[in-house]
């Protein structure tokens, strides 16, 4: 009996054995799979970490797989840039790893990048310096790379070119003697984006590009849109738009693959600032929307910075500016309010100047005006400055590589950063000399503010494609000369000037009567003629010409919303070209212009229509490619005496006669006298 129990519990020990082996195996293959994903698809290695922890696989499993799987968990958040839970892994891992083993230290490197980057870089940065003398101390090559990388990453980060530019390529130096071709890539890659800062255009674009292909090669996906994303950058900077929009692209493919909505926000957002630059309004709409849609997954000020500017823009191009107002009214005071700001928040103040003095809030316009300036002028101080220090330390650099061939960068990295610490001094003094001349910049603000209301007010009436005037501007025209309170004025205004010329015959004719010479002007006469001009200021008929191009979608759909642009502004300049210089053309809509006719009767009005159909039809837009577009008109004329109408209720006749003569096969001008 004693004996089969033994037996017994051997066979079931033997049994759980086994299945702890064959869940150490699969555990450790899945782990491997996931590491090889670490650096190509972090979002979907991170997805297979929470699938090994939801089925419980991370339970009971040796600590050598354990560290590896924290090791990886912390480099995934890491590239995902959530520092706390990558910090939290690195820990879970230090406490079952091997104290001083290479684990460990790569652990204690992921602890130090996390916190790095959640600011106590002053107290990680004495860590750093201890685990690079422990992975020096014990040969271990691999994490001094990986040490030196993040060395080099930081102190690029803080300004310190010269010392990074030292970090980075002894980082290079132990990643080539280590054989470990993923952080070589890597260096190379941190090394690109350095040069890319410092303006080092052709030594950046050869790093960058040779990291791309390497992380094409070993299929490493997500380094590899962060590689195109730098490239693109590089064409901006050379103001290689086409070349960097394609870049772009390439990234926002990458992106997709990858499922990462942060960089897809990104990308789309700075797609649309490059298709905004390059003035093509639908392809910015485009991109805006698929930005708004993934705004939420966005942190970084920067791009939150960009995205408030773009959204702006946006709504300004769409003249929405109820909504654009209303935008500004929530997102400014958080600007405003802040010490510091990115270009892009500077640029969202002028933007706000520009809009507000259009309503009319001039004092809202002074204040954000006010503080645009002295942000811009800070701002460009500063960034004179770095230019001019990243030019030096270039050439520098160049100059010590050209005189030393064989440079040992571990030896020069400490000189280096001594270096950087005295230029931080010299460019602080400098930057107070240019702060003095912000200061003298800032007292000519207030008058150019003054002699700008002027331009503000007339250019949030005028269409910016066509510089034709806008429908705002047509309702106050009319209201000026056709409401109670405009005829008012100008009947006021003409019995003041018509009085005065009264006066001047009255003296005349006593003049000639104490000289004995009868006749002359007739007071009689001058009352006559007096009132007659104050009826006709009141009771004078004019005309309304409302036009729309026919077939406009058409043209867009066949050749492009950029024609579509160059046919408004074609019969834009048709209509300026061919009516008096007391008459008003606008643009109303989207194909839709509107001409005032003040003091014309329906025959004029209608020979001026039937003429501007005329001149339009046989206008024909020429294409690059000797292509023409053929295009034509249709117009509703309304003649009215406006006394008693109000300024809707003729547009709206209008439409209707617009519509007729649309229904009557376009090309055509459909007519009506309702005085």
């Amino acid at each position: 009996m004693r004996t089969a129990t033994v037996i017994f519990l051997l066979l079931c020990f033997s049994l759980h054995s086994y299945a702890n082996s064959d869940s150490s195996k699969g555990f450790e293959s899945r782990l491997s799979g996931v590491e090889k994903l670490v650096y190509a698809l972090p979002e979907k290695a991170n997805a297979e970490l929470a699938q090994m922890e939801e089925e419980q696989l991370v339970v009971n499993q040796p600590e050598d797989l354990l560290v590896r799987y924290y090791l990886a968990k912390a480099t995934i958040n890491f590239l995902l840039q959530d520092y706390p839970q990558s910090q939290a892994a690195a820990e879970q891992g230090l406490a079952i790893a091997t104290k001083d083993s290479s684990e460990a230290l790569q652990l204690n490197l992921k602890v130090i990048q996390a916190l790095l980057y959640t600011g106590q870089s002053e107290h990680a940065a004495r860590q750093l310096d201890d685990i690079l003398q422990l992975a020096q101390a014990s040969g271990d090559l691999l994490v001094e790379a990986e040490a030196l990388l993040t060395k080099g990453i930081h102190l690029n980060n803080q300004g310190a070119l010269k010392s990074s530019y030292a970090a980075i390529m002894s980082s290079l130096e132990a990643a080539e003697a280590s054989g470990h071709e993923e952080v070589t890539g890597r260096a190379a890659f941190a090394l690109g984006q350095l040069l890319l800062k410092l303006n080092g255009f052709e030594r950046s674009q050869v790093m960058l590009q040779e990291a791309q292909h390497f992380f094409e090669s070993r299929k490493m996906s997500f380094s590899q849109m962060l590689a195109q994303l730098d490239i693109a950058e590089l064409h901006e900077k050379q103001q290689q738009r086409e070349e960097a929009i394609d870049a772009y692209q390439s990234a926002l493919t990458l992106a997709r693959v990858l499922g990462d909505g942060r960089y897809r926000f990104r990308i789309n957002l700075l797609l649309a600032g490059l298709y905004h630059e390059l003035r093509q309004q639908h392809l910015m709409q485009q991109h805006m929307q698929l930005a708004e849609e993934l705004q939420h997954r966005e942190k970084l000020p920067f791009y939150i910075a960009k995205f408030q500017l773009l959204k702006a823009q946006s709504l300004l191009d769409r003249n929405a500016l109820s909504e654009l107002v209303s935008y500004l009214d929530e997102t400014l005071p958080h600007i405003l309010s802040a010490t510091t700001n990115y270009r892009a928040q500077v640029e969202l103040l002028k933007l706000a100047a520009e809009v507000y003095a259009a309503q009319g809030d001039y004092q809202k316009a002074f204040e954000n005006f006010s503080t645009y300036h002295q942000q811009y002028v800070n701002l460009n101080s500063q960034e004179h400055l770095q230019d001019m220090a990243r030019q030096q330390v270039l050439f520098d650099l160049e100059r010590l590589e050209y005189e030393n061939h064989n440079l040992n960068w571990k030896n020069v990295l400490q000189r280096m950063e001594i270096e950087e610490a005295q230029a931080t001094v010299s460019g602080m003094a400098q930057a107070m000399v240019w702060l003095s001349l912000g200061v003298v910049s800032l007292l000519l603000m207030s008058l150019w503010i003054y002699r700008s209301r002027v331009k503000w007010g007339r250019l949030a009436r005028i269409d910016t494609l066509t510089g034709l005037y806008n429908r705002r501007y047509l309702t106050e025209w009319y209201h000026r000369h056709f409401s109670k309170e405009g005829r008012l004025l100008v009947s006021r205004q003409l019995a003041g000037n018509l009085a005065r010329i009264a006066d001047f015959w009255k003296s005349e004719r006593a003049h000639r009567a104490e000289s004995h010479n009868p006749g002359g002007w007739d007071g009689q006469q001058t009352g006559k003629f007096v009132g007659d001009a104050l009826a006709q200021a009141g009771q004078a008929s004019f005309t309304l010409i409302l036009a729309d191009i026919d077939y406009f979608k058409n043209i867009n759909d066949t050749y492009g919303h950029e024609t579509g642009d160059k046919v408004l502004t074609l019969v834009a300049d048709v209509f300026r070209a061919n009516v008096r210089s007391s008459d008003v053309v606008a643009r109303v809509g989207g194909e839709e212009f509107m001409v005032m006719l003040p003091s014309t009767d329906y025959e004029s009005g209608l020979r001026i229509a039937e003429n501007l159909r005329a001149k339009v039809a046989e206008t024909p837009l020429m294409l690059d490619d000797g292509t023409q577009v053929q295009i034509t008109s249709s117009f509703g004329v309304l003649t009215s005496n406006p006394s008693e109408k109000d300024f809707t209720s003729l547009c709206s006749k209008a439409d209707e006669l617009l519509y007729a003569a649309k229904a009557q096969g376009r090309n055509c001008v459909v007519s009506l006298q309702a005085i």
